[in-house]
Parts: C-alpha cells; structure tokens; sequence
C-alpha cells in the first residue's frame, strides 16, 4: 500500500503526488484453486486441511549401550485408512495400565449440502478400523 498526500492506495502514486515511507508490504502463503463451481468445498477442504494440519514429526535420542524405548520407526493403530470425508480430530495416549488406552475422536469434514459426494452421511465401525489390542474411548 501507497501512503501518498492525498490517500492511502494499492496504486502507485500518480501526478504531483509524493510518497510518504516505504509503504505497507504483507507477506504470506496464497492459495489459488481452480475447479468446477459445485465441487469448491471439497477442493478447498483437501487445501485447508493441509495449511492448517501439518504433519507432526518427533524423534528420541539415547546414549551409546541403552535400550531405545521404543522398537519401530513408525506406529499406527489405524488398519484401513478413514473414508474421505471423514478426519481424525484427537489422538491421546490416556494410560498404560491395564491395556494401553487412547482417545480417539473423528469428525466429518463437510456441513449438509456443502458438497454433492463429500457431505454424505458416513459410517465408521470403529472395532474394524483401530488395532484390536489397544482400547480405544
């Protein structure tokens, strides 16, 4: 933005008009979708979600000798993926004892009529879905 004599302005100052300062710069990620007109909420969702829900990565480290705590590179409880309209909400480790225990919260992503295919009812059967030897509330 352009701070000039008469007003502030995207536009360059024009005539004998003088700049005052640097101006205003913003920065920040745009995002530009392009799509048919009725499939904008799903389209964008895919995008929203990826903005706003990185992926979060963690690493552990021991001395030289000790055993690592844990034996794998990578842990899932989940053994099909979710359906597409659907996105997990919580994951919390509650307790070891008697059997390693998880708060699991799902959510569906899309409002009634928001989107032709996406915002259809959904079931999911949470027994199939999750690891049967962990509890899951």
């Amino acid at each position: 933005l352009n701070e000039t004599d008469g007003c502030v302005s995207p536009y360059p100052p024009y005539g004998d008009a003088t700049r005052h300062g640097e101006g205003i710069v913003i920065r920040g990620k745009h995002r530009l979708v392009i799509g048919k007109g009725d499939s904008g909420a799903s389209i964008t969702r895919k995008e929203m979600d990826e903005a706003f829900s990185e992926p979060l990565m963690f690493f552990g480290s021991t001395t030289k000798g000790r055993e690592v705590p844990f034996r794998g590179s990578s842990f899932s409880l989940i053994q099909s993926a979710l359906p597409k309209n659907v996105m997990l909400l919580t994951f919390q480790f509650l307790s070891h004892e008697p059997t390693k225990t998880f708060l699991i919260r799902i959510g569906h992503q899309f409002a009634k009529d928001e989107d032709i295919e996406m915002s259809r009812p959904v079931s999911v059967d949470m027994n199939a879905l999750f690891d049967y030897r962990y509890k899951i509330v």
